[in-house]
């Protein structure tokens, strides 16, 4: 069963060291990350207020929300299309590890643009983020992943709300073909690890130090 105990920051170098691992020959064909420090938070639009939503949003970051199932992104910010009227706001940590000033407290900024329009919840440590590429990372979520990962049909942008074994996912296709973002709630993020590492030794890993 997933792991339920409290989580380290990172847990992927928790159990593995950064570097190289598994098969030894020839380039690695899979390279993870675990993003840390994120900011980020849910947005979900009251009934009937989903384009008033959409146009305070594109006010205030200056990219359009998708309307389904899509990611759009701006340099250290990513808005994440998840269900109708809903949305995943994610903000890359500075260079120094600090949060981006550039939009002060994301959540409270969130809630008074947006308030008497929608639910704003802070989710900067309910999820775990994995960055996954290489040549060989769709044979390594082939294993697990029920979707068709042919980029003619999973197109860089694209998101989608699936399952790895058996844990709920979110999975995107980063703005750059054959990279791949895959989270998971934090309460189950060591298990996940586990298996995203024990899948890809196979095919040869390189674990980036998370900073």
């Amino acid at each position: 069963m997933p792991d339920t105990a409290l989580l380290p920051r990172s847990v992927l170098h928790d159990r593995l060291r950064p570097g190289r691992q598994g098969a030894a020959t020839g380039p690695a064909g899979v390279v993870i990350r675990e993003k840390t420090g994120l900011t980020l938070a849910a947005v979900a639009a009251l009934r009937g207020r989903d384009g008033a939503v959409i146009a305070a949003l594109t006010a205030l970051f200056g990219v359009s929300p998708p309307t389904r199932l899509r990611l759009v992104r701006d340099e250290g910010l990513a808005v994440i299309g998840t269900g109708p009227g809903q949305w995943l706001i994610a903000v890359d940590p500075m260079p120094d590890g600090s949060r981006d000033l550039r939009h002060g407290d994301l959540t409270t900024t969130l809630r008074d643009r947006l308030g008497g329009l929608a639910a704003v919840t802070d989710q900067s440590d309910a999820w775990v983020v994995f960055d996954l590429a290489g040549a060989r990372v769709r044979d390594l979520l082939a294993r697990c992943v029920a979707i068709d990962l042919d980029p003619r049909r999973f197109e860089p942008g694209d998101v989608a709300l699936t399952r790895a074994g058996p844990l709920d996912v979110r999975l995107w296709h980063g703005p750059k073909p054959g990279r791949y973002t895959l989270s998971c709630f934090r309460s189950y993020g060591a298990y996940l690890a586990r298996w995203l590492t024990d899948s890809a030794l196979p095919f040869g890993l390189e674990l980036v130090e998370t900073r």
